[in-house]
């Protein structure tokens, strides 16, 4: 059986629904040998399944390096806009701009008003119901 994405997309998914990162990492990893590119999406799984694993910072760099997040991450004067980010992949990056980009302006404080939008789900399926 040949490899394509939609059974790469199934692995990651399991993968990480089962807590496994390493094996969704290896399998990202394998995914250019295959001629399978990596994506907005799959980088979000990749990301949700390392959150807390104790890898995820250093592959979200690599993440923000590429660009892929370049369409759904605006960031202005103390504003972040989340707009077409995952919960995981929204909750990574609020923690990531806190600490880094609002820290480290020119004033040495950050703006004094943050604004992070996320939307409001209209966009996106129910996950479940409260």
């Amino acid at each position: 059986v040949v490899a394509d994405d939609v059974m790469c997309d199934a692995a990651l998914k399991a993968y990480g629904i089962a807590g496994n990162w390493q094996l969704v990492l290896s399998t990202f990893e394998a995914m250019p040998s295959m001629r399978i590119e990596h994506d907005l999406v799959r980088y979000s799984m990749v990301l949700e399944a390392l959150y807390e694993s104790g890898q995820e910072w250093r592959f979200f760099e690599r993440a923000l390096v590429s660009g892929i997040y370049d369409a759904c991450l605006i960031i202005g004067d103390g504003l972040l806009d989340l707009h077409g980010c995952s919960e995981g992949v929204a909750a990574m990056m609020v923690r990531w701009w806190l600490a880094y980009y609002v820290r480290s302006t020119s004033e040495g404080f950050g703006p004094r008003r943050l604004r992070i939008i996320t939307g409001w789900g209209k966009h996106r399926p129910l996950r479940k119901e409260g």
